[in-house]
């Protein structure tokens, strides 16, 4: 009842006159290392955690769900900072809560499920003596006159909250652990960590239990080094990226499989020197929805240190592992309006000629071309000749007008409409659809002609004679 009645207040407010939405003065802004957008949103009046956390599942950009952010590096929260001063001399609510559990902080996405921020080498920032609320303060934001964190009463009225953009998360896993062996040698050459994401086969141990314990059947990330003093580090797979992705996603929707994260201790040449354990976990239920990304994040907690252990006695080789793998859903593409030789009509193509086909990306109220990446375009397999902003249907917003040569078009003859592909300069990929007609190659008296069609009739404008193709149907 208590959630209900905050959304229903989040309702009100977001029809009452004294609300507003000023997020730090422009559009999100972009945090290239994950791929996510940040925005700093300020409201009066204020919101509790539960009617912010409403206000910001509410919004969206680039067709990209948000949610209070969630920090769970360093170097995220440097950027978050960095973004947004407003946040230093402010209380700003933040995606995370001990409200299921006293004491374990865990953030809304998912990352620290079953541990908690600030527990097994898992990112924290708390502001020195905090958390000190008790059952009283479940609620996470950046302190007044601080950029560390405060746990808070969920019920206070906050003029801030800052969201995070993604595609939406389907799935996360995170292996947080200390490992230790020995003896070994102290001066060891010791760089950093290979960590691998695989799929594990399940094995009938006995009737109806399995376990994993089978081979590996896929694996991703396999070869990804990460050196102790360089995390955190963000890598991601796609289909673009990493050839076996289907074939990985396939594997990971058929029940057979375990979730796995590897690691072990390589040298400076990535030869392992200490080998590592495997974290195990069910598979997700991803019925019914496409895959886009699988992220890997080796975090902040990640180290390692020799230690003299009297009960050997011997030197212990210690390290601490913390990493994160998130799946994301694939965001549909967003579709734009193209014109395929503007001013046209019908978009005549002779596949033959040697020219050129002008396509254009229209500027609407949805769209700005200018913020499309001309170089990942791609218009039936052609080559891209030339682009220029051009305003090609008179409303006085320019459009993206490209050149393609004609006779790279992968088109047929009975081909009625061509779609172009590409992607914004953030990364969002965008799709067009225009209509064609495929005209075929007429001659007049064994010459080359321009040709037109008049109910259903071709013929030469300049003679206003009929045509008739010749012997071979050219």
């Amino acid at each position: 009842m208590c959630h209900l009645l905050s959304l229903l207040s989040f309702l009100i407010l977001i029809f009452s006159p004294t609300f507003s939405y000023l997020a730090n003065g422009a559009d999100p802004v972009l945090y290239p290392a994950n791929g996510h957008y940040y925005q700093l949103v300020e409201v009066y009046p204020g919101l509790n955690w539960y009617e912010a956390k409403a206000a910001a599942e509410a919004l969206d950009h680039n067709r990209m769900p948000g949610y209070l952010a969630t920090i769970t590096t360093s170097q995220e929260q440097d950027f978050v900072v960095s973004s947004f001063p407003q946040i230093l001399p402010n209380y700003v609510w933040l995606g995370n809560s001990d409200e299921e559990l006293e004491g374990w902080w865990r953030w809304i996405t998912g990352e620290s499920a079953g541990w908690g921020i600030g527990r097994n080498g898992m990112y924290a920032n708390w502001h020195p003596g905090e958390p000190n609320g008790g059952t009283s303060e479940n609620c996470l934001d950046f302190a007044d006159g601080s950029t560390q964190w405060n746990d808070e009463s969920c019920d206070r009225q906050l003029n801030f909250f800052l969201v995070e953009y993604s595609a939406p998360i389907l799935y996360t896993a995170y292996r947080p652990d200390k490992s230790g062996q020995g003896p070994v040698d102290p001066n060891s050459d010791v760089y950093g960590v290979k960590v691998g994401f695989e799929l594990v086969r399940k094995i009938e141990i006995w009737p109806d239990v399995w376990v994993c314990g089978g081979p590996i059947d896929e694996m991703l990330f396999g070869d990804t080094v990460v050196g102790f003093f360089e995390a955190p580090k963000y890598f991601t797979a796609t289909r673009a990226t990493h050839p076996n992705f289907d074939d990985f996603i396939e594997a990971l929707k058929d029940g057979q499989h375990c979730v796995c994260i590897s690691s072990d201790v390589v040298d400076t040449a990535e030869d392992v020197v200490f080998e590592g354990y495997t974290d195990c976990y069910s598979e997700p239920d991803l019925t019914g929805v496409e895959v886009g990304s699988i992220e890997l994040l080796v975090g902040d907690g990640i180290e390692f240190y020799f230690e003299w252990n009297e009960s050997c006695p011997c030197w212990v080789f210690y390290y601490d592992e913390d990493y994160y793998v998130t799946i994301y859903e694939e965001l549909p593409k967003l579709v734009v309006e193209i014109d395929i030789k503007p001013g046209s009509y019908p978009n005549s193509i002779n596949l033959k000629s040697k020219g050129k086909v002008p396509v254009a990306i229209l500027t609407t109220d949805n769209f700005d071309a200018r913020d499309v990446d001309p170089d990942s375009v791609d218009f039936a397999g052609a080559n891209l000749l030339r682009w220029r902003m051009e305003d090609v249907d008179n409303d006085i917003d320019d459009d993206m007008l490209f050149h393609f040569k004609t006779s790279e078009l992968d088109l047929t003859k009975e081909s009625t409409e061509v779609t172009l592909e590409g992607e914004t300069i953030d990364g969002v990929q965008i799709t067009g659809t225009d209509s064609v007609k495929i005209v075929p190659k007429y001659k007049w008296h064994g010459k080359k002609i321009k040709w037109h069609s008049k109910n259903g009739k071709w013929y030469n404008k300049k003679s206003k004679k009929h045509l008739k193709k010749d012997k071979k149907g050219k």
